[in-house]
């Protein structure tokens, strides 16, 4: 299968631009779903209302009326600048994760879906251009900060794999993290375009791109990653 590697690696830098922009979308929704959990019914106005008494008389209770933060002035509701700028985020992470999938189907000549990596991104560009798209008719921004946080899946039980599509996956290989962990398998790879990346080199096979990329982003964060030489940098093989 001929893949073009220059509409790939743009796909992959859109692919990282919708990850930023949903990051800064999960805290703008986690402030205005807190701001908004935090608002309290305030007494704004007491308007009379008759009523018959027992007795025949007429008495006069009073209805109060609630507002939520205070007394209207004008002002924004607590929460509601952050959701709104959580809303703009998740627009422009849903038009580049888009872009995105639109690219890798282009570089592969195919449907975008063909490995679990394409149907997560489609996928989640399904789910958010939906969410985005209702978000027009009704006011959800109480429910962006569940559509936009990432969610790490795990395996309880080890399953049996295989190749599900034999012209997009020659086999399936089970690499233990202690051996992506290991400084001795990790190298760089230099794309032609000119871009460099983090690539692990274990069992004979190397693990580049994006999917190198969310491994090394990962270990990083989870106070994992070993010291290593990122400046050993080698060339990409042909992958024609």
């Amino acid at each position: 299968m001929t893949v073009n590697e220059t509409l790939a690696t743009y796909s992959n830098y859109l692919v990282y631009g919708a990850m930023a922009a949903y990051t800064i979308a999960m805290i703008a929704f986690a402030v205005s779903f807190a701001a908004m959990r935090g608002r309290d019914l305030v007494p704004a106005a007491s308007v009379p209302a008759g009523t018959e008494a027992d007795s025949g008389a007429v008495a006069v209770v009073t209805k109060v009326a609630t507002t939520v933060g205070g007394p209207d002035d004008g002002a924004l509701p607590p929460g509601r600048r952050a959701g709104n700028i959580g809303m703009s985020t998740t627009w422009l992470g849903t038009i580049l994760l888009g872009v995105a999938v639109l690219l890798r189907g282009l570089s592969v000549g195919r449907a975008p879906w063909g490995n679990m990596c394409e149907f997560s991104m489609t996928s989640a560009f399904a789910i958010a251009l939906t969410f985005c798209l209702m978000s027009l008719r009704r006011d959800l921004r109480w429910l962006g900060v569940f559509v936009v946080t990432p969610v790490l899946g795990w395996w309880r039980a080890e399953s049996p794999v295989g190749v599900v599509d034999p012209g997009e996956v020659e086999s399936v290989v089970r690499v233990p993290l202690a051996e992506l962990l290991d400084p001795a398998n990790r190298v760089s790879v230099g794309h032609p375009s000119g871009f460099v990346g983090p690539a692990f080199d274990v069992r004979g096979l190397l693990v580049w791109g994006f999917t190198a990329g969310l491994l090394s982003r990962l270990f990083a964060l989870c106070g994992w990653e070993r010291p290593w030489d990122a400046s050993d940098v080698r060339p990409l093989p042909d992958l024609r």
